[in-house]
């Protein structure tokens, strides 16, 4: 009995790891944090629009997104 619990918590556990997103933001506060035009965002990241799988009326951007956004235009407040 004891062990079937202890595996119940370790599945748990690890289920809320996976589930548990990281730091997602939305459109809006990326382009706060770049001081840009939600138009201009757009702009920036049409050579990987495809890989971002941007979906319409899609309201957080996930963290692998987030990434690949801060990997093409260098995170904010980076300057070259």
């Amino acid at each position: 009995m004891l062990t079937d619990t202890l595996k119940l918590r370790k599945f748990v556990k690890t289920k809320k790891q996976i589930t548990m997103p990281g730091k997602v933001k939305t459109i809006s506060q990326v382009c706060t944090e770049y001081n840009v035009h939600r138009n201009t965002l757009y702009l920036w990241i049409q050579p990987i629009k495809e890989k971002l799988k941007l979906v319409k009326g899609q309201r957080l951007l996930l963290p692998w997104q987030l990434k690949m956004i801060y990997d093409l235009l260098d995170e904010p407040g980076i300057k070259k």
